[in-house]
């Protein structure tokens, strides 16, 4: 998005409300992202060292009437940066909430932020605070959708689910890949089969609601929230297509389009 069209959504947010706003209208955070709503899932081993994490952290509140932990866009967080930075936004919007976090089972914990920009702050931020022996996090649900005044503000409660029912993992697959390629003698073919397959998934319609392994691997950290920054931006801009009308679009039609590939007919 051009900063000529930001500071044109920003003007409009400081003088409209909401519902005075065109329909068309994209729907932004405070920070200046689109509105996508995004759930990152944790596995919680040790509920009372993390909870006094929590307790330590300056950016950090509990909100009992809704039973939650708020990340607020403050101290520790502050150095985040986003689109608008903490230095930038207004005085009297702050403390800004950038993250609710809720625990619906003792070992089970989960974060909703307002935008796929905020997913990778999310896992670094609380990936460096909180050892992998305390609570780890594991995978995320997506809303790949662009969010437009006429829809109204999506709600994390409506879209996502609070315990996943199906938890994607992608090593089990190629693990089970290895194992056969073992019993058969056979890799080379199965390796075909294995890039074959995932090269069809490519062509399939993108899921509206998403869910993906997350990993956050100490001493690789660069890497992984690489690989989490891409694969959201790529969803992104699938995202941006289906919402101009092309509702066929794929993640293969955007490779094809940004390295400017000729599309394959077969493999």
């Amino acid at each position: 998005m051009s900063k000529k069209l930001f500071r044109k959504l920003s003007r409009a947010k400081k003088s409209k409300s909401f519902k005075e706003l065109d329909s068309s209208t994209l729907v932004m955070t405070i920070t200046d992202e689109f509105f996508q709503p995004a759930r990152i899932y944790y596995d919680v081993y040790d509920q009372v060292a993390l909870q006094n994490i929590f307790l330590d952290l300056k950016c950090m509140d509990y909100d009992d009437q809704k039973n939650r932990w708020v990340w607020n866009y403050t101290d520790e967080a502050k150095k985040i940066h986003f689109k608008r930075t903490w230095s930038e936004l207004p005085k009297e919007i702050h403390p800004l909430v950038i993250g609710s976090l809720y625990a619906p089972k003792e070992n089970q914990m989960y974060i909703d932020v307002n935008s796929f920009e905020r997913v990778p702050a999310v896992v670094r931020f609380f990936g460096d605070r909180i050892d992998q022996k305390i609570a780890e996090v594991t995978h995320m649900q997506l809303y790949n959708k662009i969010s437009r005044v006429r829809d109204g503000i999506p709600d994390h409660h409506k879209l996502f689910e609070e315990i996943l029912s199906h938890r994607p993992d992608p090593d089990a697959e190629m693990h089970a890949l290895i194992a056969e390629a073992k019993k058969s003698g056979n890799l080379e073919e199965l390796r075909d089969q294995f890039f074959t397959e995932q090269y069809e998934k490519s062509k399939h319609k993108m899921d509206t609601i998403e869910t993906m392994k997350v990993y956050y691997d100490i001493g690789h950290e660069e890497d992984c929230l690489e690989t989490i920054q891409n694969g959201l931006r790529m969803r992104t801009a699938v995202a941006f297509e289906h919402d101009r009308g092309n509702t066929d679009f794929t993640f293969n039609d955007f490779l094809n389009k940004a390295f400017n590939l000729t599309p394959h007919k077969g493999v």
